[in-house]
């Protein structure tokens, strides 16, 4: 298996639920991701 792990940008605080993030915020902060 060949895996490729990633972090999602800012927009998103440390221990925020995804569900209490707006639809925009949270597809720009994946969008953005870089490899961690």
């Amino acid at each position: 298996f060949h895996l490729t792990f990633t972090k999602i940008a800012q927009g998103v605080p440390t221990g925020v639920n995804f569900e209490n993030i707006d639809s925009v915020s949270l597809s720009r902060a994946f969008n953005s991701r870089i490899k961690a």
